[in-house]
């Protein structure tokens, strides 16, 4: 090898690495120590492939899905478990009042046959750890409201759902239901990249701040379009995405 060769490389990885710092320190507004301490400690091959889905959020911003992707990358890029590693990684990333938030965005339903009959009642995926709980409730629940019927809704405190109250006060059983959410999650984002099937996952990004909104869909599970699974979301696109960036740094971080 020349030295021409030698100084050309040198060359190449002090451009890659500012690149690398300049766009770690404009997505998640890191200084330039830190931007400098996770750009060091990355080979030069790692260090591209970050540098690449970094711009890509950058063009991206306000797609949810881009950011999974880019999750993703971190912690799976061609290798087998991908929704193992992002459960580990948002289990071990994001806090606990950001576990709890998404907990609460999200309602799912059984799966079910695409064109069977029958309702599909979507429920937070802890609804059945709370159902079962018969000393919480007995503590919990007005005796004289009888009406009840196990009704979730998300989004804001709600007189019908007691799904976040009881999670709340089972922190040792957050990470298990973070972990069934994680996984349907990445069950949406197979539906779009395997099945080529269009998956909204949240309300309309461009309401105004103080409309609360919720949006109700469905999505194909496994290969083929047999199995469905249908879904609610009531958490903003935005903040989502806010708490994706949040794991994406203190991962980097670490």
């Amino acid at each position: 090898m020349t030295d021409q060769t030698t100084n050309q490389g040198s060359i190449h990885k002090a451009i890659l690495k500012d690149g690398l710092k300049d766009e770690l320190k404009a997505q998640f507004v890191l200084t330039q120590s830190e931007a400098e301490a996770v750009a060091e400690k990355m080979d030069p091959l790692i260090s591209a492939r970050l540098w690449a889905g970094l711009r890509f959020v950058a063009g991206n911003k306000q797609d949810p899905l881009t950011w999974i992707f880019f999750l993703e990358s971190l912690v799976a890029l061609k290798q087998k478990g991908k929704s193992h590693k992002l459960q580990k990684l948002f289990v071990g990333y994001a806090d606990e009042a950001e576990k709890i938030e998404l907990l609460d965005g999200f309602l799912f339903s059984r799966r079910y046959r695409f064109g069977t009959k029958g309702k599909r009642v979507v429920r937070h995926v802890m609804f059945r750890g709370f159902l079962s709980d018969e000393k919480w409730k007995s503590e919990n629940f007005d005796p004289s409201w009888n009406s009840w019927r196990g009704y979730c809704s998300g989004g804001t405190p709600s007189p019908i759902c007691f799904c976040v109250d009881w999670i709340k006060s089972q922190k040792h059983l957050i990470n298990k239901y973070l972990r069934v959410l994680i996984g349907h999650l990445y069950e949406m984002r197979c539906a779009v990249v395997h099945e080529a099937f269009p998956v909204v996952f949240f309300p309309d990004l461009f309401l105004a701040p103080h409309i609360q909104s919720t949006m109700r869909d469905a999505y194909p599970i496994g290969h083929g379009l047999s199995w469905f699974r249908s879904y609610e979301s009531s958490i903003r696109p935005n903040r989502f995405i806010e708490i994706l960036r949040n794991v994406a740094k203190c991962y980097l971080l670490k």
